[in-house]
């Protein structure tokens, strides 16, 4: 795959010189990222005019800034950034000064650009660091990362052995038990919502006993 020549929903499409990008930049495509794309399609391979960047990521939690870079309390290992497109709500952060989010508990939507990185299309500073606050992580789950009762979204491990099977959700938030909704991700994976809740001792909020809730999502 290259940012020219690549695959959307099993349809080979090709960029060109001509092709305009709206939401994000060409060499932002990455495995995992929704993209929607126009254009003309020949023998089976769509030759794009236009590719728009769609978000897939949600994230929540307690921030932790440093430089030009966002962690998040809670999902280990997952880095936020932000550019010239990022939306910013309730905040006099910017996209060349994201310090003003420091310390703060927000709410981030976005899309991948690596296996554990995002970059914002939206952050909203949801008032102080919160300790008892709820950590959600939405991503896409392909169906390499998913080891029943284990998978894995941008890198951090969501554990559901000790959940109930009330808490497994399709993508009208509807019990499906663990059976099925691993069922619906073997195939070709899919977009997950976990939530869980901070863990006193810091660490992963999506492990074993903290995870509270997992979703299908459309």
């Amino acid at each position: 795959m290259s940012t020219s020549d690549f695959t959307v929903d099993s349809v080979r499409v090709l960029t060109t010189t001509s092709t305009t990008f709206s939401g994000g930049l060409q060499d932002e495509i990455a495995v995992g990222v929704k993209l929607e794309v126009e254009g003309s399609l020949a023998s089976g391979v769509l030759t794009a005019t236009k590719v728009k960047f769609k978000d897939s990521i949600k994230l929540e939690s307690n921030a932790t800034v440093s430089g030009s870079t966002i962690t998040l309390e809670g999902v280990p290992g997952v880095t936020v950034a932000a550019n010239t497109f990022t939306e910013f709500k309730n905040t006099g952060a910017t996209a060349s000064n994201i310090a003003p989010l420091n310390a703060r508990n927000v709410r981030i939507r976005g899309r991948a650009s690596g296996a554990t990185s995002v970059i914002a299309s939206e952050i909203e500073d949801r008032g102080a660091s919160d300790s008892n606050a709820d950590v959600i992580l939405q991503g896409f789950v392909s169906s390499t990362d998913v080891t029943n009762p284990t998978l894995s979204i941008l890198g951090v491990t969501v554990d559901t052995t000790l959940l109930s099977n009330d808490n497994f959700k399709d993508a009208n938030g509807n019990p499906i038990g663990s059976v099925e909704f691993f069922n619906a991700l073997t195939p070709n994976g899919g977009l997950v919502k976990a939530k869980g809740r901070l863990p006193a001792a810091g660490g992963n909020a999506l492990a074993a006993g903290i995870l509270r809730e997992i979703e299908l999502e459309d």
